[in-house]
């Protein structure tokens, strides 16, 4: 009588594979130390996630038509600040102080400072340590100290308090708000800018603890909620770096009766650009506010 055939395992190959619990185990234990690296390399490369410092000018000074100051000034900590002044075309014209973003450096700028001085204003354009032909390493308690640098030149070079602006974009906002918490300026302009760098790398990075882990934050909302001078807020619906919400909270919690939004268009890098009909006409309404 035949036997009915009967598949067989050998007992070796059954000793080989995990119990279940054995399998659990080695599953999470893979995604922990998969996360564990994530939260290490995070921690270890933070700066060169958060700053993007360029080092070359894209343009040379003197070619420009109304050919800028190009000033070397010492900062705290010992390091040298680059900056380029240029001059208000009208008599006891303001002076714009613009915080560039996190990337490139000031000659990037140019354009902003030209057409504040079709205006009839003045601007200063600097580099935070590290960037263009500054000295150091950026930080954020570094470049802080480096904003209101800036300020203090200004006063020194003989402009007074009552003619000073900060227009901050984008990782400037909270360095323009700095300046405007801790010196005294006529008006402030918040560009597509963030209420905190922590409350942005959650929503960018919402798996992380960001609060634990991150050694530098900029906080913008936090320094300009209780300020009384005129605010204005820019942002575009379309930034996809910075969320539209994040100017619409920083508006939204401005205490001050004298705050404006203006909504321009496009994405986070060229939104001034591309809504520049409307970007400029809504800062030359803010300057000629009463």
């Amino acid at each position: 009588m035949n036997e009915r055939a009967i598949d067989k395992v050998p007992e070796g190959i059954l000793l080989s594979f995990p119990s279940f619990p054995r399998l659990v185990l080695l599953v999470f234990g893979a995604i922990a130390f998969c996360y564990a690296f994530v939260l290490v390399f995070f921690w270890w490369n933070q700066e060169s996630l958060l700053y993007f410092p360029d080092s070359r000018w894209e343009m040379d000074p003197k070619t420009l038509p109304y050919t800028p100051e190009n000033v070397m000034i010492p900062g705290e900590d010992g390091v040298k600040l680059s900056l380029w002044f240029f001059p208000p075309t009208a008599s006891e014209g303001q002076v714009v102080i613009f915080c560039h973003g996190n990337g490139g450096n000031l000659s990037y700028d140019v354009e902003m400072a030209t057409r504040y001085q079709g205006l009839g204003l003045g601007a200063v354009l600097f580099d935070y340590r590290g960037y263009g032909k500054s000295t150091g390493k950026p930080s954020s308690e570094g470049t802080l100290k480096d904003a209101l640098s800036i300020y203090d030149w200004l006063l020194r070079k003989g402009i007074s308090k009552d003619r000073i602006l900060v227009h901050g974009r984008s990782l400037g906002g909270p360095h323009a708000a700095h300046i405007a918490q801790n010196r005294e300026v006529t008006g402030l302009i918040l560009e597509s800018t963030f209420t905190s760098l922590s409350a942005l790398a959650q929503q960018l990075y919402p798996f992380l603890p960001i609060r634990l882990i991150s050694r530098h934050d900029y906080q913008t909302l936090s320094k300009v909620e209780s300020l009384d001078i005129p605010i204005l807020v820019i942002h575009a619906p379309e930034d996809g770096l910075i969320p539209f919400s994040h100017g619409k909270t920083l508006f939204s919690a401005l205490q001050t009766p004298s705050k404006s939004f203006l909504e321009i268009h496009g994405d986070h890098n060229e939104g001034f650009v591309q809504s520049a009909e409307i970007y400029w006409k809504g800062i030359e309404g803010y300057l000629s506010r009463d």
